[in-house]
């Protein structure tokens, strides 16, 4: 059904968990694997070299190349455990929802998992959801990984009229 997964990241906690699941569901379905990990630009300006810039325009795409490689090589270690075949993207490009969003239909991916802090609609509204966005804009159907532990069993118990199942 699901023969290539793209899987999203931002390196967060919750990011990384999904990450996993998504990892276990690719080995599961025998599909392959695409982790993809979105930062700000970091391609320099023509002539940075002489900008008085140039120092800190290196050190950011140093950083954002040592944090790619830390959280996708994780994703890629977790994939190999499970014989998922599993290809690693960093992309400097923004909004991280549009470049998900071509990135699966440029991969031809089946699959997106995503992980999600549900901070709801009031959240959404102020901080935003990339996670939202990739939903709304995207053909490809969308797995979410929700934030699990004690806020969310007290909001599925209020779901369920304060019994617990």
């Amino acid at each position: 059904m699901y023969k290539r997964v793209l899987i999203c990241t931002d390196g967060s906690r919750l990011a990384q968990r999904a990450a996993r699941e998504g990892i276990e569901l690719a080995a599961c379905l025998g599909s392959s694997a695409i982790a993809l990990l979105v930062t700000p630009p970091f391609e320099p300006p023509r002539g940075y070299e002489s900008s008085p810039l140039a120092e800190q325009i290196e050190r950011h795409e140093r950083e954002s190349k040592k944090f790619a490689s830390r959280c996708l090589g994780a994703i890629a270690r977790d994939a190999e455990a499970l014989g998922v075949r599993c290809r690693t993207l960093h992309i400097g490009r923004y909004p991280p929802a549009a470049t998900i969003v071509e990135t699966a239909n440029a991969e031809r991916c089946d699959l997106i998992v995503m992980g999600s802090h549900g901070h709801g609609a009031i959240g959404q509204l102020f901080l935003g959801s990339v996670t939202a966005r990739v939903a709304a804009t995207c053909a490809v159907p969308l797995l979410v990984v929700r934030k699990s532990g004690r806020r969310a069993r007290r909001s599925e118990t209020a779901a369920r009229g304060g019994r617990r199942v």
